[in-house]
Parts: C-alpha cells; sequence; structure tokens
C-alpha cells in the first residue's frame, strides 16, 4: 500500500513539474526578489506541501497563495464598488 501511495506522490508531483513548465514556457514574467519573514510552522507546512507534490517548490506555494489573496480581495473590493454605484 505504500509503494501505491508513493507511486501517486511521485506522480502528482510530475503532474505540477509539468504544469509549471508549460506555464512558466507560456507566459513570460519578471520576477522581482523579495524577503519574506514567515514564522517556523508557516515554513513547516509549506515543506510538507512541497513534498507531498502540491508544488514544485516553497516559492510556488507561496506565489500561489498571493495570487488568491490578490484574486480574493480583488473580486471582494470590485463586489463592493458594485453595489455602492447602485445607491
Amino acid at each position: 500500500m505504500s509503494d501505491f501511495l508513493g507511486l501517486i506522490s511521485i506522480k502528482a508531483l510530475l503532474y505540477h513539474l509539468c504544469i509549471y513548465i508549460i506555464i512558466k514556457k507560456i507566459m513570460v514574467i519578471n520576477f522581482k526578489l523579495i524577503s519574506l519573514n514567515l514564522p517556523e510552522k508557516y515554513l513547516d507546512i509549506l515543506e510538507v506541501l512541497v513534498a507531498e507534490g502540491r508544488f514544485p517548490n516553497r516559492s510556488e506555494a507561496i506565489r500561489v497563495g498571493i495570487r488568491d489573496l490578490i484574486k480574493t480581495e480583488f473580486l471582494i473590493e470590485k463586489s463592493v464598488d458594485l453595489f455602492s454605484d447602485q445607491e
């Protein structure tokens, strides 16, 4: 059973790696390097997510988290703007 779970993790890692490579080839993005202080527990969780193959590395996991936060906050802000225009 553990071999089966290991195979799933490897497949998930390969899948995410392939998607990551495809996206990198399609989109040319200028990245800026920033410093970030995080609690050690956050880093531990990021390491688990990477080890499980959910992200190719910690940087990508952080980028996805920030992207999702921006999308959510932007949509909330836009929906508030839409409601305020109707008054």
